[in-house]
């Protein structure tokens, strides 16, 4: 697979996610001004429970599901039975769906006590309605990613971001909290009927053929098996973290409070640039590229392709906010959350660990290594709640930050120690290079920032030094591709003023 093509589709599912992370800026610099630390620890902690409710609601059968359909759409005459893979996948996930929220409703006082303390009940009421909803976009948004249609999930994002976006803001003005959580609400919505338009009208239309079928639901008994395997293994894991999140989460509001969880926020929404909307983007489109592969060689280079890209991304974001962190986060939240820059650099550095991990944990499934992923996944849940357990009490917030950085490395070192051994994934020479640099610039910028404090122009010309340096690190061909994008905006650019 070459690094252009990767490079490609993985900045067509990215774009969107760009475009989410500065609307959340600006989003979480409102939530700061009208609703405070503790409403912004609010809002951070439902959508966190609701996220991990409705990952592990469909029992990780989404994972099946993307399995099937990649492999039902790359044979030209198991095509025609997709339609019925979709409807038997919407119809399990429409079962458990209702399962869950009737139990949730009758446990709904004590999981509102235990996430968000002494907080209104009717708060978490109102974003738990949104929990069916959610669950149900997993549907549409698994077949569009199973038939690699990339653009269509884009223009989803982008669509529903924007639309998001400017419903907010006179919501969180006159409204407050509670406008804050009826936009969970109406985004929640938003995904689900957008997705299933350009899954099952869009797209149906362009392949001349309806996408889901509830009719006549046959299907092969290797199929139900393939889908069962995975489904199964996975649920296992789904349910272990969820466990294990929920309980991080419940641990860190009864002994630190919801102010102390609000104050990290800025690190969390900064970090999601690449937890969740660059690393999503890139292993969405890795993940039948791994499936493809006809030999363990042809996995390594995909392996390193995504090592690679990852790398030179990564870096230009961490070594700004590092430098930048204590002028950032009063410009985007306000003074009551400038203790987030004590926590941010290390936070920043896991991250490396953190997507390098994603990109050998993303072999297992498509090569067929179930049994062996479900150890690594348990001990991984494990280990992120051993550390909050053990040390939330001695170091507080920092006990999270280790969750973000110490754990990853421990995490990364494992999986390729058995990727080498298993399936002989060698991180290529001019990787190590780069990743090396990746991880020194780092720290370099995080010892001069502690020495510095506001001498800004100096760690600027620091920065823009470290970020030049990464084209010494660059193959003679992929300067090329960059240069070919510099002259194609050039012209483009050229042509708008004329």
């Amino acid at each position: 697979m070459a690094l252009k093509e990767l490079t490609k589709n993985t900045f067509i599912l990215a774009f969107p996610k760009v475009i989410q992370f500065f609307l959340k800026l600006a989003r979480a610099k409102l939530n700061a001004v009208f609703i405070g630390t503790e409403g912004v620890g609010i809002v951070n902690q439902l959508n966190e429970v609701l996220q991990r409710l409705g990952n592990f609601s469909t029992l990780s059968l989404n994972v099946g599901a993307k399995k099937v359909i990649i492999d039902y759409n790359k044979d030209k005459r198991k095509r025609v039975e997709i339609p019925k893979i979709v409807g038997l996948f919407a119809l399990i996930i429409l079962g458990l769906v209702s399962v869950f929220f009737i139990v949730g409703l009758f446990f709904l006082n004590d999981l509102s006590e235990y996430f968000l303390t002494n907080q209104p009940k009717e708060f978490f009421l109102v974003a738990f309605l949104v929990f069916p909803v959610l669950t149900l976009r997993t549907v549409p948004k698994t077949t569009l990613s199973g038939l690699m249609e990339f653009k269509s999930i884009s223009k989803t994002e982008i669509i529903v971001t924007i639309i998001a976006f400017i419903t907010f803001v006179p919501l969180i003005i006159y409204f407050g909290i509670q406008g804050a959580i009826a936009n969970i609400v109406i985004t929640n919505i938003l995904f689900l009927t957008t997705f299933s338009y350009f899954a099952f009208n869009k797209s149906a239309k362009k392949r001349g053929q309806s996408l889901i079928t509830f009719k006549n639901l046959r299907i092969e008994k290797s199929t139900i098996k393939e889908f069962t395997t995975i489904s199964s293994a996975a649920t296992i894991l789904g349910f272990y973290d969820v466990f294990c999140n929920l309980t991080i989460r419940g641990i860190l509001a009864s002994h630190l409070g919801m102010g102390k969880i609000g104050i990290y926020a800025p690190i969390l929404a900064w970090s999601g640039f690449f937890s969740s909307f660059f690393v999503p983007a890139l292993l969405q489109y890795i993940f039948p590229k791994y499936g493809m592969c006809q030999s363990n060689k042809e996995l390594n280079t995909v392996a390193n392709d995504g090592f690679r890209l990852v790398s030179f991304i990564i870096l230009p974001v961490v070594v700004i906010l590092i430098a930048f962190s204590d002028l950032l986060i009063p410009l985007f939240y306000s003074e009551e959350f400038i203790e987030a820059a004590v926590y941010l650099p290390l936070h920043f550095i896991g991250i490396f660990f953190a997507t390098w991990k994603r990109v050998l944990k993303q072999i297992m499934i498509p090569t067929g290594r179930i049994k062996q992923l479900v150890p690594f996944a348990f001990a991984e849940s494990s280990l992120y709640l051993l550390v909050i357990y053990l040390f939330v009490d001695s170091i507080g917030l920092w006990s999270w930050t280790l969750r973000w950085s110490l754990v990853p490395f421990l995490l990364f070192i494992s999986y390729l120690i058995y990727n080498s051994y298993a399936i002989n994934i060698k991180i290529y020479r001019k990787n190590i290079l780069l990743m090396l640099y990746g991880l020194i610039a780092s720290g370099l910028i995080y010892y001069i920032t502690a020495k510095t404090e506001n001498l800004y122009f100096i760690k600027g010309a620091i920065v823009l030094i470290m970020i030049a340096l990464l084209y010494v690190f660059m193959q003679n061909h992929e300067k090329k591709i960059v240069f070919q994008y510099i002259n194609k905006y050039v012209n483009k650019l050229k042509q708008g003023n004329h």
